[in-house]
């Protein structure tokens, strides 16, 4: 605005005497809610602490890990209050897919539903926030075999931010495929090589009579 050609960034009025930008503002505004490693635990300690579906045991000399499934929910997380959410998540897939209709699919919630393997009603996504975050199909990859039964494994990580103004959060992977029910097709699983929750707080530009408005509490 016009105080830029006579006052010093960050500062505003008639003798630029208000700050517009504080030490809150200038802090990080993002800080780490939630890592893990699902290596960390055993069977039975993962499966308490994770909701599995389709749960299952594989082990190799060349790869660390171990637990796969067809759909993991984490745990519920708590964090305090945010505006937004950066989730970070690799995933190690056994015997992929050469099917089209295949791939990943992340959702979020407020809290993780009673049971994985039953979906939310649409009173309930409404409820607890529920949506789609990320969705992605996994290009089918054959002749590197580490874990499976011979049709290929493959690496894939995502990396996304979106706005979640909630103090806590359950994030539920699954993978799809017409392989997963066929016993000839190897074990259609995944793993997570790596989980990560970032917080973030950023100030809103939205006017007060904006429905975003309280991020700028």
């Amino acid at each position: 605005g016009g105080d830029c050609s006579v006052c010093t960034y960050g500062w505003r009025g008639e003798d630029c005497e208000e700050q517009i930008i504080t030490q809150k503002h200038m802090r990080d505004p993002c800080a780490p809610a939630h890592f893990e490693d699902l290596m960390d635990f055993t069977t039975d300690e993962l499966r308490v602490r994770w909701d599995l579906l389709d749960y299952m045991f594989l082990s190799a000399a060349a790869v660390s890990y171990r637990h796969f499934a067809t759909a993991m929910q984490s745990p519920t997380i708590s964090f305090g209050s945010s505006s937004h959410i950066r989730i970070r998540a690799g995933f190690f897939i056994a015997d992929a897919s050469e099917h089209r209709d295949s791939g990943i699919e992340v959702r979020i919630a407020k809290v993780r539903r009673p049971n994985v393997a039953v979906a939310r009603t649409l009173q309930e996504q409404s409820r607890d926030a529920e949506r789609v975050v990320y969705v992605k199909h996994i290009p089918y990859l054959t002749g590197v075999n580490t874990i499976g039964e011979g049709r290929g494994d493959t690496f894939d990580e995502m990396d996304i931010m979106v706005k979640w103004p909630h103090s806590s959060i359950a994030v539920d992977f699954r993978i799809w495929s017409p392989d997963i029910k066929r016993q000839d097709k190897g074990h259609h699983r995944f793993t997570l090589t790596y989980f990560t929750v970032v917080s973030c707080s950023y100030p809103s530009q939205a006017g007060l009579d904006h429905p975003d408005a309280y991020l700028n509490e």
